[in-house]
């Protein structure tokens, strides 16, 4: 009892002191290099290439997979990076964190810790703690977790010498197809549980290193391991963005069919490493073997994603569709529907109604000055379906059309150009909201009027098939006239010196973004009438 409760205690101290001391190193390089790693995230990914390498690179040296990866899905998440290219920095990361593995075989087992590692913690206590400068501080932390790192890896080395003395390990020792298939799963397991991949890798490389596991065993055992760094990201993304969820299952995938791979040619990847060794006159370890095999195949299942990626993306994006993503698809569009010339017009003139009424409401919301939380929402619903509409124009103008239907698709064109102009000004007013009660009150009163007329502009809009143009045209007309009156009791207001100057530009700007976005949203409900008969053309170039 007494013997099983020491080994059990190194074990598990020794893996205290590795997954510490990989921790600090991770801490340390993230620190010195935080802004840096960003940087390269955000511009190494304009080619498939360079994502795949950023990914490699960046892993390699913070040696964390899961860090890199909760990185990109946080970038992803915030709409900074693509998804086509984010996926591609995934599978770098997948072989770069092979390299843990590489650390483990060749330093972890071949150094003496008295000579490294104890004098690397020394040196490292000694930066972190007397030195103010942040690089040299954060250098320290990598010291000192490199020393903690190899100091716990000897402790399981130790553990693992005296635990076949305690356990009988003889029914894992053979390589049947169901003992494998069980260390895949007990691989899986502990990495989802330690939340990382580098610390159990170390648990296996010791367990073979000490004769513990065989190397079939252990290949198992690693296999596993690399499904179960998955579970960081899919927790990453339980409250994320549809785009985030996708990449998490595309992670998923990637690491599922990398571990197929390798579970169905294990056989003859190790039986190559070993021949590869022996070619080379160089002793076979059998932690640089699983190292090996390890970095062999995740290299495998990335050439095996080079053909699926595409199709794999594709689907991915139909799937995990947000409430917003499923209200900017268009409803009356597809391509079937493009194939004739007559059919594409009526539905285009029903798709940019319904565009008409989701732009009206947004700049009801922004008259009103609600605060709810669905507006930037409701501009990016406007802004895809926008986006959507110019595409199905583009694909029914490389098609054979009379001159009425090419006359239709410029002016939907040119609703669709208005459309974004609006989108754009109730962005720019979003940013910096105006608080009217800051005002002189008879400028807060005509500003509050003057949105009370815009409502009702935007009121028109979203009943559209009831629109009459010359009273939309003489709406705005009195919108021009009580702007021009606003604008003068702002004048008047900054020459009684009863608002600040600073306040007067901000409403002076406001008041012009509020006007521009009026005008254009007025321009494109005529254009709308124009297209279905409603209005002459002379209202279109009216004095607007």
């Amino acid at each position: 009892m007494s013997d099983t409760w020491a080994l059990t205690s190194s074990l598990m101290g020794g893996l205290g002191l590795f997954l510490l001391g990989m921790g600090l190193m991770t801490d340390s390089l993230k620190l010195a290099g935080g802004f840096a790693l960003k940087q390269v995230l955000e511009k190494g990914t304009r080619s498939r290439i360079r994502a795949l390498l950023s990914g490699f690179g960046i892993t390699a040296l913070v040696q964390s997979s899961s860090a890199v990866t909760v990185m990109v899905i946080g970038f992803v998440n915030a709409g900074l990076m693509k998804l086509s290219r984010s996926i591609w920095v995934l599978y770098g990361s997948n072989v770069g964190t092979t390299m843990t593995a590489w650390i483990v075989a060749l330093i972890g087992f071949k150094v003496k810790v008295d000579v490294v590692a104890l004098p690397a913690i020394g040196m490292g206590v000694m930066f972190y703690t007397f030195s103010r400068n942040i690089r040299i501080k954060s250098l320290g932390g990598v010291f000192t977790g490199l020393g903690l790192l190899l100091f716990g890896l000897q402790l399981m080395q130790h553990s693992f010498t005296g635990v076949e003395q305690v356990v009988d390990f003889s029914r894992i020792h053979s390589a049947s197809l169901s003992n494998l298939a069980l260390m895949v799963v007990g691989g899986a397991a502990l990495t989802a549980l330690m939340q990382s991949s580098s610390a159990s890798l170390a648990v296996v490389l010791t367990a073979v290193s000490t004769g513990m596991l065989t190397i079939e065993v252990g290949a198992a055992a690693v296999i596993g391991a690399n499904i179960g760094t998955t579970v960081t990201a899919l927790l990453a993304v339980l409250k994320a963005s549809a785009n985030a969820r996708r990449l998490a299952m595309a992670h998923l995938f990637f690491n599922l069919t990398a571990a197929l791979i390798a579970f169905v040619l294990m056989g003859g990847m190790l039986g190559l490493i070993g021949w590869l060794s022996h070619a080379q006159g160089v002793e076979q370890a059998p932690a640089v073997t699983l190292a090996m095999f390890h970095t062999i195949f995740n290299i495998v299942g990335v050439c095996a994603m080079v053909p699926l990626t595409e199709h794999m993306t594709r689907y991915l994006k139909s799937c995990f569709q947000s409430q917003e993503e499923q209200l900017s698809r268009p409803r009356f569009l597809d391509k079937v529907t493009a194939e004739s010339p007559d059919t594409a017009v009526k539905a285009l003139s029903l798709e940019q109604q319904r565009l008409m009424r989701k732009l009206g409401e947004l700049l009801q919301d922004t008259a009103q000055a609600v605060p709810g939380e669905r507006t930037p929402e409701s501009r990016f619903v406007v802004a895809k379906l926008i986006s959507a509409i110019n595409d199905f124009i583009a694909d029914c103008s490389r098609r054979e059309m009379t001159t009425d239907v090419a006359e239709t698709m410029q002016h939907s064109l040119r609703v669709n150009s208005r459309s974004v102009a609006v989108v754009e000004c109730l962005r720019e007013l979003h940013k910096d909201e105006l608080v009217i009660s800051d005002l002189p009150e008879k400028v807060a009163t005509a500003i509050l009027q003057l949105r009370d007329m815009i409502n009702k502009v935007a009121q028109h809009g979203c009943k559209l098939e009831e629109l009459d143009a010359k009273e939309l045209i003489e709406l705005l007309h009195q919108f021009e006239e009580h702007y021009n009156h606003t604008q003068f009791l702002l004048g008047l207001s900054a020459q009684e010196r009863s608002i600040e100057m600073r306040k007067m530009e901000q409403t002076t700007l406001y008041l012009s973004l509020l006007r521009r976005a009026t005008r254009q949203y007025t321009k494109a409900l005529l254009s709308m009438l124009h297209l279905e008969g409603r209005a002459e053309g002379q209202y279109l170039s009216a004095s607007i």
